[in-house]
């Protein structure tokens, strides 16, 4: 062997190590996060630069039609890329989807399964492509309750238009190796949302069947908790911190399940025996929420939302500071719904007035960024009062 021809060795092995290398550090990155588009974006991102490619697409199987449906692509917008569907069977997506078995195509144009109509759709111009099933892999029981190993196609990602050459037997490999992490990661995520939203869907049900004990507050939950969620944004909160957020806002009257209806529902004035009544509902709900492992974050936003920075609040007189920032926000956004709300005793106040009130009792009864955040969202029509929605409607 030539002194040349063992350079060039070395160079491809260590090429290959380092791709090697690479490819871990992609899968470790794909098992850092349960955030949906974070992980399209990486997949997508990871192939192209793994395997040198102009763009990288995935789509997904939609259960329902068997359609696959475009979840993200490196050169469209996300509302574009979601617009496009392939039946299947159709195009070397489809066939990929159906057969479960890589495609490796080197020029389109001599292949009768290319489908032409996304190049058409998109000004991009393919020259060949790399399509790898992302298939998952579960432990299901037979008929005799023996353990059986099933797997099924989930998607397909590919890429396109190799930089420099064509692609490889080693880029399939990589691609295949990768489409395999990727497919768990997009499965485990999406089961992760899919619980999310039903865990939400509980909680809102749970919310709605406390408003409902309350004659003058159908719907106030709901409002509260989209009202926080816009000063959240608004003060730039974290996704992980508004969906926290979220959660104890849309659970801080939970506690009102404790309050007698004659209480909840009377037209007189309270007496100051009432009134102390109706001051226990946040001590309540806390009581009855921090027995449940899944709601330990939210706890202190429902429990001191009716805190006052001058220490005048309940249950526990907190000031300033002591008080959370998730308490903080509902509590600005639990009062200017009750002001812009109509009840049996007056009708609601105009927003104006209710935005007026708050900023006065900033420092006393409000905190000031909490209530600047609720007048911008606000302005910028992301929050919508009850009297506004219902003119609307």
């Amino acid at each position: 062997m030539s002194e040349t021809t063992s350079l060039s060795a070395i160079d491809a092995l260590q090429s290959r190590i380092g791709r090697l290398e690479r490819l871990l550090d992609i899968s470790a990155q794909l098992n850092s996060t349960l955030d949906f588009p974070r992980l399209l974006h990486t997949i997508l991102q990871s192939a192209c630069d793994l395997l040198d490619a102009e763009v990288s697409s995935l789509f997904l199987l939609e259960r329902e039609t068997g359609d696959l449906v475009m979840a993200l692509a490196t050169n469209l917008p996300v509302e574009v890329a979601r617009t496009i569907r392939v039946k299947p069977g159709q195009g070397i997506a489809g066939k990929v989807a159906s057969s479960g078995e890589t495609v490796l195509v080197s020029d389109v144009h001599t292949d009768p399964a290319f489908y032409g109509k996304v190049d058409s759709m998109t000004n991009f111009t393919t020259r060949s492509i790399l399509c790898v099933p992302l298939r998952t892999h579960a432990v299901t029981f037979g008929e005799a309750g023996e353990q059986v190993l099933d797997s099924h196609v989930i998607g397909v990602a590919q890429v396109l238009n190799k930089r420099e050459g064509t692609f490889t037997e080693e880029d399939i490999q990589l691609f295949e190796a990768m489409g395999s992490q990727a497919a768990v990661a997009l499965e485990t995520t999406m089961l992760y949302e899919a619980m999310q939203t039903t865990f939400t869907g509980v909680v809102g049900a749970m919310a709605a069947a406390i408003d409902a004990k309350d004659d003058y507050t159908h719907g106030h939950s709901a409002r509260v908790a989209e009202f926080s969620m816009s000063i959240g944004r608004q003060l730039g909160l974290s996704r992980q911190q508004l969906a926290t957020l979220h959660l104890s806002a849309l659970l801080h009257d939970v506690g009102k399940i404790g309050v007698p209806d004659s209480v909840l529902n009377k037209r007189d004035k309270l007496t100051d025996e009432e009134f102390a009544i109706i001051q226990r509902h946040p001590a309540i709900g806390f009581h009855i929420m921090e027995k449940v492992p899944a709601f330990q974050d939210a706890l202190r936003g429902m429990h001191e939302h009716h805190e006052r920075p001058d220490g005048r609040g309940y249950p526990n007189h907190l000031t300033a500071e002591q008080i959370s920032l998730f308490a903080r926000i509902i509590g600005a956004a639990d009062a200017f719904d009750a002001m812009t709300s109509s009840r049996v005793y007056r009708a609601a106040l105009p927003v104006e007035e209710a935005l007026r009130r708050e900023r006065e009792a900033i420092g006393a009864q409000f905190d000031a960024d909490a209530v600047a955040a609720l007048e911008t969202a606000y302005r910028n029509g992301h929050i919508i009062p009850a009297g506004e929605a219902t003119a609307k409607a």
